[in-house]
Order: C-alpha cells, then sequence, then structure tokens
C-alpha cells in the first residue's frame, strides 16, 4: 500500500494502517522546518518517501550490509528513507514502534546534510541528528576529546550530540546551524587533530573541550 501525507510519500502493508492513519505530519512538518532553518536550505526537498520493511532480509538489501540490531533506520536515494515497521521492529532492533517518529526526524536531518553537499564528517553528521531526534542530552563525559576523527559509533553519537546539544544551548539553533557549516566546509582530512580542533575553536567560536565540560 502506498499513501501520500503531506510531504510524505510512504509504503507500507496493511498491518500498519492505524499507524499511518495517526501519522503526526504537523509535527515532522515543524521538525522539517527547524531543520532546513538550521541547515540554512534554500529549497524544498522533494517527496520525502518512507519505505517501510518487515524483514531483516529486504532491509538488508537495500542497506547494502549486515544488520546489527541497533540499526533501525537509514537514508538512501532520492530522499528516501528506510525503516523497520512498527509491526517488526521490536522483533528485529533493540528499538520499539516509539522510535519511529524520532527516527524519521534523524533521517530528515541526514536528508538536509546530504543535500547541503557538506563532506560526510561523522560526529557532526550524527550529532546534529541526534540532537534533532531527541529532546535532551544526558551525556556526561570525563575525558578531554583530542580528535574530531573518532570512527568509535558510541562517542560519534553520543559525544557528537552533546557537542550540538550545548551549542545550540549556546547559541540557539540558527547561529549553531551557520558556525558548524563554516567549520563543516572549512574542515581538511589531512589537518591532524590539533589542528582541526583549532579550526573548531576559530570558526565555532569556542574551544570544544570547554563546551563539553561539566
Amino acid at each position: 500500500m502506498i499513501k501520500k501525507v503531506g510531504r510524505f510519500l510512504i509504503k507500507y502493508e496493511e498491518c500498519d494502517e492505524e499507524f499511518i492513519d495517526n501519522f503526526p505530519l504537523s509535527y515532522l512538518e515543524e521538525q522539517y522546518q527547524r531543520i532546513k532553518l538550521f541547515f540554512n536550505y534554500p529549497n524544498e526537498l522533494s517527496t520525502i518517501r518512507i519505505n517501510f520493511h518487515y524483514s531483516k532480509e529486504d532491509f538488508e538489501f537495500f542497506y547494502g550490509s549486515k544488520h546489527e540490531n541497533w540499526i533501525s533506520a537509514f537514508t538512501s536515494h532520492k530522499t528516501t528513507i528506510h525503516l523497520f515497521s512498527p509491526a517488526v521492529i521490536e522483533d528485529v532492533t533493540i528499538h520499539d514502534s516509539n522510535s519511529i517518529i524520532p527516527s524519521i526526524v534523524h533521517e530528515m536531518s541526514h536528508l538536509f546534510y546530504g543535500y547541503s553537499k557538506l563532506q560526510n564528517i561523522e560526529l557532526f553528521n550524527e550529532g546534529i541528528a541526534t540532537y534533532f531526534q531527541k529532546k535532551e542530552c544526558n551525556t556526561k563525559i570525563n575525558f578531554l576529546i583530542k580528535s574530531l576523527k573518532s570512527n568509535d559509533q558510541k562517542f560519534i553519537y553520543n559525544v557528537g550530540h552533546l557537542i550540538i546539544y550545548n551549542l545550540v544551548n549556546l547559541f540557539g539553533e540558527e547561529l549553531t546551524g551557520d558556525k558548524l557549516i563554516q567549520f563543516i566546509k572549512a574542515y581538511d582530512k589531512s589537518y591532524d587533530d590539533n589542528k582541526l580542533l583549532s579550526l573548531f575553536k576559530e570558526k565555532v567560536g569556542i574551544d570544544v573541550n570547554e563546551l563539553v565540560k561539566e
């Protein structure tokens, strides 16, 4: 079954009809506009396709690699968001159906990041998306951030979220977006860790460790 709901085109099966009937369009539209303003993106995204999956095999076919149970959603070509459906999400992931709408918000952030043609710095791509997904940030750290290049997924999601959350508390969403985009555009993978930390302070206006300290 396929249904158009506002700017979303949703592919689903009959078992999820009640979920679709109660789809929170006004809330998602509000989040869409917040994210658009954060990225200062001048255009509207094309229709956002939401493709619900009903098995790990189907999810993996589009995902392109083996599924891990903490993953419930991802984006792909042509503004498409792939998610496990409300009917099966608890059986195949560590999440439940209450996580689906926040996950859509998270993935919309990735769409805007990608369409803004920003280089993919995972710490900030995931940090921004997690900020929009979650209302609060409970992460606390007791160590110095020595690198912005981490490949550790827990660090990327949790510390990335903490950085964005604290920046927004300091500067507000719109100015945080402006400052971060300046930094991301100036980011060079060839820079060593110290140079990137100095670049962050120069472009964003605060030392990253000063930002996250308790």
